[in-house]
């Protein structure tokens, strides 16, 4: 019998934006910073159980499926 395995994932969730991901906060601008790199957020997208469209942006999503990281705050 083969034993899967699962691996553990480094943030609350792969699509949403969380309070644990916050490295710089502006007013109601907040940077946060996942496995591809950094990218900008409104605070109305932290914390809230669905999916963070800034963080899914297909700019950011290609990177993904390509295999590259996003270093630049675009």
């Amino acid at each position: 019998m083969t034993k899967k395995t699962t691996s553990t994932y480094a943030y609350p969730s792969r699509f949403g934006s969380h309070s644990s991901m916050i490295i710089k906060e502006e007013g109601d601008k907040i940077t946060c910073e996942d496995e591809f790199g950094t990218y900008q957020t409104d605070r109305s997208y932290i914390d809230k159980n669905m999916a963070d469209p800034n963080r899914t942006s297909q700019k950011r999503l290609k990177k993904l499926f390509e295999g590259k990281k996003d270093k630049e705050n675009k």
